[in-house]
C-alpha cells in the first residue's frame, strides 16, 4: 500500500514539474514574441535561446528560434533550423518556412541545395501562379543557378573596408561623399551592456547622421542638420547647391525634406500630403534633360513591394512617376543612386536575379527610359545584403553598405552593415580587354552565337527588318524560361523532370546568356579597331528551326541579323554609328554581311510539326533558332588584295522540282585589282558559266542542277581570289517537293 501511495506521489509530482516547465517554456516564448513585434529580434533571439535550452525538438520552438537568427542576419544557422523543421512538416503547418530556408539557404551561399528547396517552393504554391510566392520561387530558380556559375568567375578586385572609427560594431550604411572627400553617412548606435543588452533610452537609440574628414580617420555627429528624429540618409543636388534627407517627420511619418545649402530652412518635403507610405533613399539625377529626384517608396501604383520613383526637381510637389517595369519587379527596389558622368541608375534589389539578399544593379538611362538591369556581380555583391551604392565622380571614390562576412558584427555573422570603399581606379584596371595586335585576331573571339525564341523578332510577319534591338529580344526570351521548363518536363517522371529543368537552365545560360557576354566583349574589342581607322566587315549568318515555310524562314533570319545590327547602331547612344555611315574621323567604316539561310541547315532532329513538344520548347530546337556572328575582315592598305562585296551571298529559290536546272546569278562590286585563283563547288549540282569583273562590278554566274534527294537542300560555292581572308563563301538553297 506504501509503495503505492509513493509511486502516485511520484507522478503527481512528475506532472506538476511537467506543468511548471511548459509554463516556464510558454513564457520564454512570449517574451520573444513580444521582442520581435518590438522590433528587437536580438533580444528575441536570446529569449528564444532559453526556450530551446528547455526544449529544443519541439517544431515552435525550432522554428520561432530560426525567425530570429533570419531577423539578426545569421543566415547559415537559420537555414538549419528552418530546414529541421521543414523536413518535418513541408509547410503544412508553416506555410513559409520553406520559402525563409530557401532564402537562408542562398544568403549563405549553399546555392544548390537553395535551388533544390526553391523547386519545392514553387510546386507549393502552383496553384496560384499568378501569386507571389510561386512567382519568387520560379525567379529564384534561375538566380540561384546564375549565382552558382557567376560565383565561380575570378574577382577583378577587392573592396576596401572602411575601418574605425567609421565602422563599428553596429550599423554604418548609406555612404556618401561629397567634392571635398568627406563621407557623410548613417549610423545605428548604441551602448550594450556585457550581456548584450541595450542600455541607451529607446528614444536616443536612432539612426543619424555623421561625418567623416576626408582622411576617414575622425568622425562627429553631422550637425548641419540636427534632426532629433531617425535620419535614414543624405543625398545632394550637383554643385550641392540642394540637399535631401531622408527620415522620420515629428509626426512619425518618412518623408524625404529637401533645404538650400547652408540652410536650415525646409523648402518642401516629400510626400507634401499625408500620405502614409514610406518615402527614403533620396538620389538626384536625370530622365532625358529633366533633372530628377528619385526614391524608393511602398506607395500604392508600383509594381511591387517598394518600387524606384521619381520627382522633376521644378514640379517636387507633383505625381511622382514609376522608374518602370524594367528596373522594378513584384519584390523590392530600393536605394537609388543616379551617376551623371555614365548615365546609369544604380539601385538595391532582392528580386532580379542576384547573389543574395539585396544585390546592387545598374540601368542605362536611354532617352526617358531606363533600361534592363545589370548586375554588378563580384566584388559588389555577395551572398549577404549589398546596397547603398553611391559614387563621387570629382574625388573618384564610392561606397556601398554590406553585411557580407568580414563585417564588424556586435553578435553574429552578417548581424550589421559596414561601408565598404572603393575607387574609379581599381574599376578602370580591372576592366581591361584582350590585347590583339591585328583585326584578324579578333577572329579568335568568333563566332558569337545569339538565340532567340521561336518566331521572333516581330512573329508573323514577313520583313526583313525589324525595329527591335537584339537585348531587347533576348530580355524578353530569358522572361520565358519557366515557360521553357514547364513544356521541357511535360510528360516525364519527377526525376526525369527535375533534369530536364536543370539543362534548360544550364541551355539559358551556358548558350543564351553568354552569347550577350561573348557580344559584349566583342563589340568593345571591335570598337578599339574601328576607332584604328579600320575598315571592317562583319559577317554573320541566320539560321531557324524549321516551323514555317522555307522563304518565311529566310526572311525571319533576316531580322534577326537586323536586330543584332540595331544593337551596334544603339550601343553607348550610337558610338557605332559614323562608322555604318562612313563619317568617322579616323576613316573606319563598319558593314554588315548578311547570309540568312532559314532552316537550311537546321538539325534533322527538330520537327516542323509545332505540336509536337520538341518542336519549339527543346534544347535541340532551341539551338537553331540563333544567328551567328563567324568573320570579321578589313580592306587592307596592301595593294595586292582587293575588297569584293556581294549584292547577296545567298540565292534561296523557295520550292522547286527535281530535275529542272535553274540559272543563277551573284552580283558583287569590287576595289582593287581582283584576281580569283578558283571557284570550287559540287560540280554534280553546279556549274559555273561566268565569273566576269572589270570596271569595279561583276558577276558569278553559272546553272543549278537541283539534286534529286527530296527536302531543304544547300549548295555552297567557295570563291578563292586575292581578297582578305583568300575565300568568300556563297549559298545556294532552296527545297525538293
Amino acid at each position: 500500500m506504501k509503495s503505492i501511495l509513493k509511486i502516485a506521489l511520484i507522478l503527481v509530482a512528475a506532472f506538476f514539474a511537467e506543468a511548471a516547465t511548459a509554463q516556464r517554456l510558454q513564457d520564454w516564448l512570449n517574451l520573444g514574441d513580444k521582442a520581435m513585434e518590438e522590433n528587437d529580434p536580438y533580444g528575441a533571439l536570446r529569449y528564444y535561446t532559453r526556450a530551446m535550452e528547455m526544449d529544443s525538438a519541439k517544431g515552435e520552438v525550432k522554428y520561432k528560434y530560426a525567425e530570429a537568427l533570419r531577423a539578426n542576419h545569421d543566415y547559415a544557422k537559420a537555414a538549419y533550423y528552418y530546414g529541421e523543421v521543414y523536413r518535418r512538416e513541408r509547410g503544412r503547418i508553416y506555410p513559409q518556412g520553406g520559402v525563409w530556408l530557401a532564402t537562408m539557404q542562398k544568403q549563405a551561399g549553399e546555392y544548390a541545395e537553395a535551388k533544390q528547396n526553391w523547386r519545392r517552393v514553387r510546386n507549393q504554391f502552383s496553384r496560384d501562379r499568378n501569386g507571389y510566392y510561386y512567382k519568387k520561387a520560379v525567379q529564384e530558380m534561375r538566380s540561384t543557378t546564375l549565382a552558382m556559375d557567376w560565383s565561380k568567375d575570378e574577382t577583378p578586385f577587392e573592396l576596401e573596408q572602411i575601418g574605425e572609427p567609421i565602422n563599428s560594431e553596429q550599423s554604418e550604411f548609406a555612404g556618401y561623399f561629397i567634392d571635398d572627400g568627406e563621407l557623410i553617412f548613417s549610423s545605428l548606435r548604441g551602448t550594450f551592456n556585457e550581456k548584450g543588452q541595450l542600455t541607451s533610452k529607446p528614444e536616443k537609440y536612432i539612426p543619424r547622421l555623421y561625418k567623416a574628414d576626408s582622411a576617414l580617420k575622425t568622425v562627429e555627429i553631422y550637425s548641419e542638420f540636427p534632426f532629433s528624429n531617425p535620419v535614414f540618409n543624405y543625398a545632394s543636388s550637383a554643385n550641392e547647391e540642394r540637399i535631401a534627407v531622408a527620415g522620420i517627420n515629428k509626426k512619425g511619418k518618412n518623408t524625404i525634406s529637401i533645404f538650400e545649402k547652408g540652410s536650415k530652412s525646409l523648402i518642401y518635403q516629400i510626400p507634401a500630403d499625408s500620405d502614409t507610405a514610406w518615402y527614403s533613399q533620396p538620389a538626384y539625377g536625370f530622365v532625358g534633360d529633366r533633372k530628377v529626384l528619385f526614391f524608393s517608396s511602398n506607395r500604392p501604383g508600383g509594381f511591387g513591394q517598394e518600387d524606384i520613383w521619381y520627382v522633376f526637381a521644378d514640379e517636387p510637389n507633383g505625381e511622382p512617376v514609376n522608374a518602370g517595369k524594367f528596373v522594378n519587379s513584384p519584390g523590392s527596389e530600393i536605394t537609388p543612386f543616379y551617376r551623371g558622368d555614365l548615365q546609369k541608375l544604380y539601385f538595391a534589389s532582392d528580386w532580379h536575379a542576384g547573389f543574395g539578399g539585396y544585390d546592387i544593379f545598374e540601368s542605362d538611362m536611354i532617352g526617358s527610359n531606363l533600361g534592363f538591369p545589370e548586375n554588378l556581380k563580384q566584388p559588389f555583391n555577395s551572398p549577404a545584403n549589398d546596397l547603398y551604392y553611391s559614387f563621387n565622380e570629382k574625388i573618384g571614390k564610392g561606397s556601398i553598405s554590406s553585411n557580407r562576412l568580414g563585417s564588424k558584427a556586435n553578435d553574429g555573422a552578417g548581424c550589421c552593415n559596414d561601408l565598404w570603399l572603393f575607387t574609379e581606379e581599381l574599376i578602370q584596371k580591372s576592366d581591361t580587354l584582350p590585347q590583339i595586335t591585328t583585326l584578324e585576331e579578333l577572329n579568335d573571339y568568333l563566332p558569337v552565337k545569339l538565340y532567340f525564341h521561336n518566331d521572333e523578332p516581330d512573329p508573323r510577319t514577313r520583313t526583313e527588318t525589324t525595329p527591335q534591338n537584339y537585348l531587347d529580344t533576348y530580355r524578353n526570351y530569358v522572361a520565358l524560361l519557366p515557360e521553357y521548363r514547364k513544356e521541357y518536363r511535360a510528360g516525364l517522371t519527377e526525376d526525369e523532370g527535375d533534369e530536364a529543368e536543370d539543362a534548360m537552365d544550364l541551355f539559358f545560360i551556358d548558350e543564351i546568356d553568354q552569347g550577350v557576354n561573348d557580344l559584349e566583349q566583342f563589340t568593345k574589342l571591335l570598337l578599339v579597331e574601328l576607332e584604328k581607322g579600320q575598315r571592317v566587315v562583319v559577317t554573320v549568318k541566320g539560321f531557324a528551326s524549321p516551323l514555317a515555310e522555307t522563304d518565311y524562314n529566310v526572311k525571319l533570319t533576316s531580322r534577326r541579323i537586323s536586330s543584332l545590327e540595331n544593337y551596334l547602331k544603339s550601343y553607348k547612344r550610337g558610338i557605332f554609328l559614323p562608322y555604318f555611315q562612313a563619317s568617322a574621323e579616323a576613316g573606319g567604316t563598319l558593314d554588315i554581311n548578311k547570309i540568312p539561310f532559314g532552316e537550311y541547315v537546321a538539325s534533322a532532329v527538330v520537327s516542323d510539326n509545332p505540336n509536337e513538344r520538341n518542336a519549339i520548347y527543346s534544347i535541340a530546337a532551341a539551338q537553331e533558332r540563333k544567328i551567328e556572328i563567324v568573320s570579321v575582315q578589313r580592306a587592307q592598305n596592301d595593294t595586292s588584295l582587293a575588297e569584293i562585296r556581294f549584292n547577296s551571298e545567298i540565292q534561296d529559290f523557295g520550292t522547286i522540282t527535281a530535275g529542272y536546272s535553274i540559272p543563277f546569278s551573284f552580283a558583287f562590286s569590287c576595289v582593287g585589282n581582283l584576281t580569283i585563283d578558283s571557284i570550287r563547288t559540287n560540280p554534280m549540282e553546279i556549274t559555273i558559266l561566268d565569273q566576269s569583273y572589270e570596271n569595279g562590278s561583276g558577276r558569278i554566274a553559272g546553272i543549278l542542277h537541283p539534286s534529286h534527294s527530296r527536302g531543304k537542300q544547300n549548295n555552297v560555292i567557295l570563291i578563292f581570289a586575292n581578297i582578305p581572308g583568300q575565300s568568300r563563301e556563297l549559298n545556294i538553297t532552296y527545297e525538293i517537293e
